[in-house]
């Protein structure tokens, strides 16, 4: 979490580094984590995404790697690039404990389900294979051109936190980990939701760990001002 939140307030990691850099770096990251053997390959003749699609192949690649060294339990870690003309294809694959795809509780995990938002919100399709004892394979596959996503459809997000600190970390966080979210406003006065949500047509209210008072007494009265919205 605390990972997430400063690479929230960081600049972006593709600032002046491809794709492939920044692979590197985050499989860097990991061996040091967990002491696990990596490598990346990369296929096909080199067609360089565009800035916003690489950013999304980035956080999938991301919840992988993060989600092996949170669980997996692996030695080795493969990741690979393949570029066609029409498409670039990430493979994340690990020989750790793996999982039941089908829980008896039929929930997926959260990472699992971030991954596949993601590759989805630009055309993308993500397939994952895992067998307890076996390990994982994750294949997403990424076109060039993607739908258009009406403005209608992004979800509207208010952020209420003290701090600026801990408002533009959540706010580049959300910015930058799903598309149809949009950050309509940043709010460190509880006194301020209620005009900022009808202005904004506000879906969601994210509130930030700086509050010392108590969270559900805000929560209820950011409910009575508008019931509709969820809070988080």
């Amino acid at each position: 979490a605390v990972r997430r939140v400063l690479l929230g307030v960081a600049a972006s990691p593709l600032e002046g580094r491809s794709l492939e850099e920044v692979l590197r770096s985050e499989l860097q990251w990991a061996e040091r984590a967990s002491k696990w053997d990596s490598r990346l390959s990369v296929a096909g003749p080199r067609m360089p995404p565009e800035r916003s699609l690489a950013h999304e192949i980035l956080g999938v690649a991301q919840e992988a790697i993060l989600n092996i060294v949170q669980h997996a339990r692996a030695e080795t870690v493969r990741v690979g690039l393949v570029y066609d003309s029409s498409a670039v294809s990430l493979l994340v694959q690990d020989d750790g404990e793996g999982f039941e795809q089908t829980p008896r509780d039929g929930a997926a995990g959260l990472g699992l389900r971030r991954m596949t938002a993601r590759a989805r919100s630009v055309g993308g399709t993500v397939v994952i294979d895992s067998l307890p004892g076996w390990g994982t394979s994750v294949r997403a596959r990424f076109p060039y051109s993607r739908p258009s996503r009406p403005n209608a459809d992004l979800v509207h997000a208010l952020i209420i936190d003290p701090f600026p600190f801990s408002r533009a970390g959540l706010a580049r966080l959300l910015a930058w980990s799903e598309p149809a979210i949009s950050v309509v406003g940043e709010v460190d006065d509880p006194e301020e939701i209620a005009a900022v949500m009808r202005d904004s047509r506000t879906a969601v209210v994210v509130i930030g760990p700086g509050f010392s008072r108590s969270c559900s007494d805000l929560v209820g009265e950011i409910l009575r001002a508008e019931a509709s919205v969820s809070v988080v």
